[in-house]
């Protein structure tokens, strides 16, 4: 039955529509596949049956307009042509290559070889075939290609792919140490009438290298001379690439001494760029560093190879290798000669000096300066590590000087720039030093953001912490979430951390309540694994036996959510060593208070409030102009206070208002 739906469907009889009726099982099946992977059906699929497959014109144009948008249609090109192959349509050369090209686009290589493989014919035109099989070489899949070309070789005995084509299959086996396969590539080769050329033989050395046979290296450069191809300046360096990765010095040194000869042999720069940076990668990755010092010094190449590349060569190589100031050592070599270094690699240098301590920072900021000069100013994240480790070694003025040079820049985010310096002051654990930057901020008209704020949040709880100030991080904690300010989950994790290092179990957990009820945040992993180390801690210590860990925690979590101490006394009733937060009857307010309330609360004015807490610079006739809208802030917060019948700010919650 099968067989005749198919015969009745190929040859468009009427019989056709007897058979989707009597058979409309199979039938649905087949079309609503199509109709998943085409997209269409319905009035297309009556187009498509009113149109003869004899047209193929028509058909192979359609193929093309689905596989040549920027976005192949591949799917739905493989649909049409499964829905002609029913009605007898054979695809032609054409399409096969229209598909195969397609499916390279998508990056669906695997598919591609496979349809290659079991394809019954392949296009005659011998170019395109070449064209189909550098395609598929982009996959990195030698095996998969090599198949595909021995079956059009067998396919078509007078079509010969191009000597470029086993070139890369030959490279392509030698990067994954398979020289042994190269070497079957290469007999393939002679057997099609070509002949090996000075490319074939560096890509088999270079293959051979890689695995470590060194002899069968040699041979081949033996042979290449023997069959009078002169090795070029690269073989050079791929032979010399593989006695270093082998510790023969002494060989390497004398086949580098014959590139420098064989390179002013060579006209063109293309292929000596290649090979010098092949040579500086090789000396860098063995570690011969003073090498490149030396070629740096004498420029043994000569004119052969551009100086600024050959210069930006080592700077790159040096860089990867972890020697930012051996490369710092190339820029001043540069300089010296009345060469400007190029600007990335110039930026690489100080970004890898930024990340080595004190010495790497000073030289980045020293090389930075420098770089004005010439045009240089660092991106973003250049200039993040750099105010960073300027903060972690304590040297505020050139961290300044920084600042003020990022925020002259055009296309600069302003914010931005303070709130990374910001986050840069928090190395130095020094809060006056961040209020002082917030008044700068607002003095220079840039407004901050929620960013800003947890920064400066942050480093004061971070800072009250270190100096063993729990009760007062904690009370300036809660009276922010008290006025409406909901700080991150970082800044409570603080506080557990500290209350965990010290011992204080119930009052982790009770600041863990503080932030699921009154912030609205729920504990994330941080906090948990905190918790866990203050268990352990706990459990180590404690030399009675307990039931279990999770069942203790569960208990002391279950008290401290209900108020009540292991004694059955309430928590609002008293406080623990530490002071933990007590809950106080509300107090009465006079529904008709006046101005001099204010006073009353203890308010400061800006000035006050400001004063130990800021340089002297930031004082005096800058700051007057800040009392009135620091004084409206206070007046504001207080009337929320009221209105709310909550408790009055502290001083340090007061002048982080004034300011934010």
């Amino acid at each position: 039955m099968r067989q005749l739906l198919h015969r009745c469907l190929e040859e468009r009889n009427p019989c056709s529509r007897k058979a989707s009726v009597f058979f409309p099982g199979l039938c649905t099946k087949v079309y609503i596949g199509d109709e998943n992977h085409s997209g269409v059906g319905g009035d297309d699929d009556e187009e498509e049956e009113s149109i003869s497959v004899r047209d193929r014109s028509y058909w192979s144009q359609k193929i093309q307009v689905l596989c040549g948008d920027e976005k192949p249609k591949v799917d739905q090109a493989l649909t049409l042509l499964h829905r002609l192959h029913l009605r007898g349509y054979r695809p032609d050369s054409l399409d096969l290559v229209v598909i195969i090209l397609a499916l390279c686009r998508t990056g669906r290589f695997p598919e591609a070889h496979r349809r290659l493989l079991l394809s019954p014919s392949y296009p005659d035109d011998h170019q395109t075939c070449n064209s189909l099989l550098s395609q598929l070489l982009r996959a990195n899949t030698p095996h998969l290609t090599f198949r595909v070309l021995r079956r059009m070789t067998d396919a078509d005995p007078a079509f010969v792919p191009s000597i470029s084509i086993y070139n890369r299959l030959v490279h392509q086996f030698g990067s994954v140490s398979q020289p042994k396969e190269a070497q079957q590539v290469l007999m393939h080769l002679q057997t099609r009438g070509l002949f090996l050329n000075g490319v074939t033989y560096t890509s088999l050395i270079g293959g051979f290298c890689q695995c470590g046979d060194l002899e069968s290296a040699c041979r081949l450069f033996d042979e290449m001379r023997i069959k009078g191809i002169t090795p070029n300046s690269l073989t050079y360096t791929v032979l010399c690439r593989g006695y270093l990765n082998n510790r023969k010095v002494a060989e390497a040194m004398k086949l580098m001494n014959e590139l420098w000869v064989r390179m002013r042999d060579v006209e063109g720069t293309s292929i000596n760029a290649a090979a010098f940076a092949n040579l500086i990668e090789a000396l860098c990755h063995n570690r011969m560093f003073h090498e490149v010092f030396r070629i740096a010094e004498d420029m043994p190449q000569g004119n052969c190879v551009c100086e600024e590349f050959a210069y930006s060569q080592m700077i790159d190589s040096l860089c990867r290798a972890g020697r930012n100031h051996g490369a710092s050592r190339i820029v001043y070599i540069m300089r010296k000669r009345g060469f400007i270094p190029p600007l990335l690699s110039y930026n690489s240098i100080i970004h890898g000096l930024s990340k080595e301590g004190e010495g790497g920072c000073m030289r980045a900021y020293q090389l930075f300066e420098e770089g004005i000069t010439f045009g240089y100013s660092p991106p973003e994240p250049t200039y993040k590590v750099i105010v960073e480790g300027l903060c972690q070694v304590n040297d505020l003025a050139k961290a300044r000087y920084l600042v003020d040079f990022m925020l002259k820049q055009e296309n600069n985010d302003k914010t931005r720039i303070y709130n990374i310096f910001l986050g840069a002051l928090c190395f130095m654990n020094n809060p006056t030093e961040l209020l002082n930057l917030l008044v700068s901020m607002l003095q220079n008209g840039c407004r901050p953001d929620i960013v800003t704020l947890n920064t400066v949040i942050c480093a004061i709880t971070r800072g009250l912490c270190n100096a063993g100030k729990l009760s007062e991080a904690r009370d300036f904690l809660y009276e922010l979430v008290d006025c409406g300010i909901r700080p991150k989950i970082v800044s409570y994790n603080i506080l557990i951390d500290k209350a965990s290092s010290m011992g204080l179990k119930r009052e982790a957990y009770q600041i863990m309540k503080e932030m699921k009820d009154n912030a609205g945040l729920e504990p994330d992993a941080v906090t948990w694994r905190t918790l866990d180390k203050l268990h352990k801690h706990s459990f180590a210590k404690s030399p009675a036996p307990v039931e279990s860990l999770d069942d203790e925690m569960v208990k002391e979590s279950s008290d401290m959510l209900i108020g009540q101490d292991k004694t059955g006394s309430n928590l609002n009733e008293g406080t623990n060593k530490l002071g933990a937060r007590q809950v106080f009857p509300e107090p009465k307010l006079q529904q008709d208070a006046s101005e001099d309330a204010v006073d009353s609360l203890n308010v400061e004015t800006g000035e006050e409030a400001l004063r130990g807490l800021v340089d002297s610079d930031f004082t005096g006739d800058r700051l007057k102009e800040y009392n009135g809208a620091y004084n409206d802030v206070v007046r504001e917060i207080t009337k929320l206070s009221r209105a709310e019948k909550r408790e009055p700010l502290s001083k340090l919650a007061r002048r982080v208002f004034g300011l934010l």
